[in-house]
């Protein structure tokens, strides 16, 4: 979503004084040309699952004239919850680990922007059976009033007349019984790269090969409320699925089913020393999977990091977003540690200060805990690397990885 376009609309309304009001549509009421079937069974007896991108479901922005934290995502989720629990007997939203039966699956990508004041909600949507079969591809618009006293009223109501529009056209088109569409699949049968927009990743990050076996560590966040995650190095592309994760460490193990002889090994002492130089090998060029590896050098600057945290020190090595999950090696090839975060400035440069290269990463006897307790294959460095063999084995074992919803 356009955050700064709705800021604009927020002040437009405020300069005015009117932007709706703030009561919600009445569900019962059909937007104007729509009208269902008189003939179909309402409501529908085929069990509906419903896949909307993560980005969407916790999407919210804080209106910056008013200081008012508006909920996007809850707001779309209440009027669409509304809307198709009257015309479907039983909903449910996606959940690729679970084994819950459905017979019709609706994919909706839901794209917001604005218009002369108003708020407008394209839904671009496909509908799929049991069989995973493509039965119906549509999109439907509504442009909806903002209100900026109450900017949730006008979020919900714009998802209630959107989804009512996709749920007419989807039921008079469809007609849809348990007899036609019966529940034989289960949620966790389907395949993800069906309901994902595959044509671009929302975010990217860093990981880098562990062992021989092609499993792949990177920090937690960089996969979280992913659908599908592509890995790649050089031309070469492969899927990569969660196989453990640790939100308290941020950490994640990802498989690819491909053995490789480029991975990383750790320090048997696991300690660092103040002072000694590091390399760090990354993909920071957010969204594109093409972006070519960077490799930046430092040293480790501090054992500690923010008050309160645990496990972290502080290196001098330039990182930038899309960073995060890539090795942090000693100048002897030794994995010291996994590049977690970088220190938020915005608020110290209001007060005039400006700090530099202040980066975090997980100490690796935290990440040797971690792969420790659930049986993960690694190897302790026993030999001394020069630079340029350090610098070639990180590039070799560090992967891109592409987060798709």
């Amino acid at each position: 979503m356009n955050y700064k376009a709705l800021f604009s609309i927020a002040l437009t309304c405020l300069l005015l004084t009117s932007c709706g009001g703030a009561t919600r549509l009445d569900a019962n009421k059909l937007p104007k040309g729509y009208t269902l079937n008189k003939k179909l069974s309402i409501p529908s007896d085929v069990p509906l699952a419903i896949y909307l991108p993560k980005s969407v479901l916790e999407g919210s922005f804080v209106q910056k004239y008013s200081n008012r934290r508006v909920e996007v995502g809850k707001s779309l989720i209440s009027a669409m919850d509304t809307v198709t629990n009257k015309y479907f007997t039983k909903v449910s939203y996606f959940d690729p680990s679970s084994d819950e039966n459905f017979g019709l699956l609706l994919d909706i990508e839901p794209k917001w922007d604005y218009k002369n004041g108003d708020i407008v909600l394209t839904f671009n949507y496909k509908v799929l059976n049991a069989q995973q079969k493509i039965i119906m591809e549509s999109s439907t618009t509504y442009e909806g009033t903002f209100n900026y006293q109450y900017p949730n009223v006008g979020f919900y109501n714009s998802s209630l007349r959107a989804t009512q529009q996709m749920m007419v056209k989807l039921l008079n088109k469809l007609k849809p019984t348990a007899a036609i569409y019966p529940e034989v699949a289960t949620m966790n049968s389907v395949s993800t790269e069906l309901l994902a927009d595959m044509e671009k990743p929302v975010s990217s990050g860093t990981g880098f090969h562990i062992n021989a076996n092609g499993q792949i560590l990177t920090a937690a966040h960089v996969i979280r409320n992913c659908l599908v995650v592509k890995a790649q190095v050089g031309e070469k592309v492969t899927n990569a699925s969660l196989v453990q994760e640790s939100p308290l460490l941020d950490l994640a193990v990802m498989e690819t089913g491909k053995p490789t002889e480029n991975y990383l090994k750790f320090r048997k002492t696991n300690d660092i020393v103040l002072g000694e130089k590091v390399t760090t090998v990354s993909y920071p060029l957010k969204g594109l999977l093409e972006a070519s590896p960077n490799l930046t050098l430092g040293n480790i600057s501090s054992k500690k990091a923010l008050k309160g945290s645990l496990g972290l020190f502080q290196f001098s090595a330039p990182i930038q977003p899309g960073s995060s999950g890539g090795p942090i090696v000693s100048e002897h090839g030794d994995v010291l540690g996994v590049v977690t975060s970088t220190l938020n400035i915005s608020s110290l440069v209001e007060r005039g200060v400006i700090p530099q290269n202040v980066n975090f990463g997980l100490d690796t006897k935290y990440i040797n805990k971690f792969l420790n307790k659930h049986s993960f294959e690694y190897k302790y460095n026993s030999k001394k690397l020069d630079s340029k063999n350090v610098s070639d084995a990180t590039l070799a074992a560090t992967v891109q990885l592409a987060c798709y919803q």
